[in-house]
């Protein structure tokens, strides 16, 4: 009796390795055989992101008849009079604009300007709750102020002026300027 313990022992550690191999082994064949369809997916999925961001730049320009410029700002001090004597003023019969202090009031699924917003900026709303109390938040970089320019057969252009202002603050008005410049040469 005492000498079918080890050998017991050693059986049991020779089938543990030998399934371990043949797991092993066969980990490796399940990988190589699904590369290809992982392949497939990854190229269904970026031609679903590029083809995503054309579709709703020509549903756009079909539903906004003539302006192609999505433009969202807010009531912060730092750039709403900015905004809306320098840049509204010479956008408004071009651009589709949004205020972010209003958020609290738009339909986030439903209108095509919101799926412009949230497409392009990178922006994300989220519910949670805390303390029992349903709370919403948004997660994004640099989602405002920005314009999102919609041209027919060329990717749309996201201008961020965010940091432009920040640095404006601080006295260098240079990446503003440049901001600036750089969507009104989108209107010619």
């Amino acid at each position: 009796m005492k000498n079918s313990l080890p050998e017991t022992r050693d059986i049991t550690a020779t089938i543990r390795e030998k399934l371990e191999k043949v797991g092993g082994y066969a980990f490796i064949v399940i990988i190589i055989l699904l590369l290809p369809l992982i392949f497939v997916g990854l190229l269904l999925w970026l031609a679903y992101a590029s083809l995503k961001g054309k579709w709703y730049a020509l549903q756009a320009l079909r539903q906004w008849r003539g302006k192609y410029i999505l433009l969202v700002y807010s009531n912060s001090r730092r750039w709403q009079g900015y905004f809306e004597d320098k840049i509204i003023p010479k956008l408004q019969d071009t651009a589709v604009v949004l205020n972010w202090s209003e958020r609290l009031t738009w339909a986030w699924a439903e209108t095509l300007e919101l799926k412009i917003f949230r497409h392009f900026a990178g922006v994300t709303r989220f519910t949670y709750e805390e303390n029992g109390k349903r709370k919403t938040s948004w997660a994004g970089d640099e989602f405002c102020p920005l314009a999102v320019i919609l041209k027919p057969w060329w990717r749309p252009k996201v201008i961020r002026f965010w940091q432009a202002f920040k640095d404006y603050k601080h006295g260098k008005e240079s990446g503003l300027k440049a901001r600036e410049e750089e969507l009104f040469v989108a209107l010619s």
